[in-house]
């Protein structure tokens, strides 16, 4: 792995007032899509009698009920970037930059790993979305959302000192209720382990950072929807069915644990889609987005990864599908979408709260986006029963908070899973164009989860659709046996 920058650790110690250059470790933490790098920064505690004074508290940011004087020291943000900057150039909202929005309540607990831990990040100006990182970042938390606190930052290298949010994912946590008896399914191929060591400042994988009018009714999808209302209690202990584990006392503490984990990452989803949409920098999920995302299907997965030339007509047979797909995402109400927000990017702190990572490609889109991404979730897998009567509690909940207006079950359900296919064939693109391009294979171990909830969704809504219907037969008889002869498929 590339060493850092010879100025980055210097730097870093200058930020934190330490003088212990003979004493600090940068350790390399592996990156996965983007040029950025983390490195975690550990120094003795012993070292420094300075050191406890900034290792327990991340300054300035760490708190949103801080004065707009507080936050333009430029100790934490460079003076460009000040919180009262940010607000004149549109990167942030008026409203979040006055001072009467503080609340102690909203503010960040102390970091949850140890004195003595940091986080650095070396990601270049020229290639990386930095100033969309500290902006969102701001907002964010002013918002009430857990994030790593900031430091400090250098634009001109693109240095950042962020606090260490240790290396429990979420996934991990929903992996042991899975050990424990409830039913979930994991992809099972343990591509996981590659990614647990820079867990807690991973770059965006699904987007991948090299971004370049169908009805609303019902339509009769109530028929494949029937038992749907009735799994909408948020408790849903009915669906975590225990396998062999015979109603053991590990088994209900893992459900109930698996439960309250998604009310967590629900209710931090719900603070992030309130937040007022007045950021001029942020763009929106429009036609052109969707289209290049699901533009990566055909080009990167179909054609390059299973080496399938497509004839003109199965390219009109996916484009047809495209416009659905879109058609049905803009029709939804816009709120502000993370756009990668599932297990991998969901921190467990030691203080029991979820923090959220790699947030840097946020924009403002289609309602469901953020809930599909996570009860839908690539690297595990719930009962179909389970998600849908997350999906329809979390419905309620934004309706609830006015963020929503009333939609019936079936309109509900057909935007949610909708927008999970269009997610789905973009990540199958963006993982083989992860593999082939940037040499980063582990990612096609992803695949067959991802391939399962595309033929999910196809199968659910065939009889609805003749588009659909058609992608689906040329789905099983075109691209599956390609899919077949592939050395990641898993029968």
């Amino acid at each position: 792995m590339p060493l850092p920058p010879s100025p980055l650790l210097p730097w870093a110690l200058q930020a934190l007032s330490l003088n212990v250059s003979d004493q600090a470790v940068l350790q390399p933490l592996a990156g996965d899509a983007s040029q950025r790098r983390y490195f975690r920064l550990q120094v003795p505690a012993h070292s420094s009698s300075e050191h406890s004074a900034v290792g327990h508290s991340s300054p300035g940011l760490s708190n949103p009920g801080l004065s707009p004087p507080e936050l333009s020291d430029p100790g934490l943000l460079p003076p460009e970037l000040s919180r009262l900057e940010l607000s004149n150039h549109g990167l942030l909202p008026p409203e979040l930059s006055r001072p009467e929005l503080s609340d102690p309540e909203l503010s960040n607990p102390e970091p949850s790993h140890p004195a003595g831990s940091w986080i650095v990040v070396d990601s270049p100006p020229a290639t990386q979305k930095n100033k969309e990182f500290l902006a969102i970042r701001q907002w964010l938390e002013t918002g009430g959302v857990r994030v790593p606190g900031l430091l400090a930052t250098d634009m001109g290298k693109g240095y950042m000192l962020l606090e260490d949010l240790g290396d429990q994912l979420l996934l991990e946590r929903l992996r042991a209720s899975c050990a424990a008896g409830v039913e979930c399914i994991g992809n099972g191929n343990g591509s996981d382990a590659s990614h647990r060591s820079n867990s807690s400042h991973r770059s965006n994988s699904s987007n991948d950072s090299h971004r370049s009018n169908s009805s609303s009714g019902s339509n009769g999808s109530d028929a494949s929807h029937r038992s749907d209302a009735s799994h909408r209690s948020n408790s849903s202990n009915d669906s975590h069915r225990s396998n062999g584990s015979n109603g053991s006392d590990a088994s209900h503490r893992s459900s109930g644990q698996a439960k309250d984990c998604y009310a967590q990452a629900l209710d931090l989803q719900c603070r992030i889609a309130a937040i007022p949409r007045a950021a001029a920098f942020l763009p929106a999920y429009d036609n052109t987005l969707l289209a290049e995302e699901l533009a990566r299907f055909p080009q990167w997965f179909v054609t390059e990864l299973l080496g399938l030339t497509l004839a003109a007509d199965e390219r009109a047979l996916l484009a047809e599908l495209d416009g659905l797909l879109i058609g049905s995402a803009l029709a939804q109400p816009s709120v502000l979408v993370h756009r990668d927000f599932h297990s991998r990017n969901l921190m467990c702190l030691a203080d029991g709260e979820l923090a959220v990572i790699d947030f840097q490609d946020a924009v403002f889109g289609p309602v469901t986006y953020d809930p599909v991404s996570l009860l839908k979730d690539c690297y595990i897998r719930w009962p179909r029963e389970q998600v849908l009567a997350w999906a329809l509690a979390h419905r309620d909940t934004l309706c609830s908070a006015g963020i929503l207006p009333a939609v019936d079950d079936a309109t509900y359900l057909r935007w949610f899973d909708w927008m999970g296919l269009q997610r789905h064939l973009k990540v199958l693109g963006t993982f083989a164009r992860l593999a082939l391009r940037d040499g980063k294979a582990h990612y096609l171990q992803d695949l067959p989860l991802v391939l399962y909830y595309v033929h999910e969704v196809l199968a659910l809504y065939a009889s609805e659709d003749a588009a659909i219907a058609a992608v689906r037969s040329w789905f099983e008889t075109r691209v599956q046996p390609a899919i077949r002869r592939q050395p990641w498929h898993v029968a």
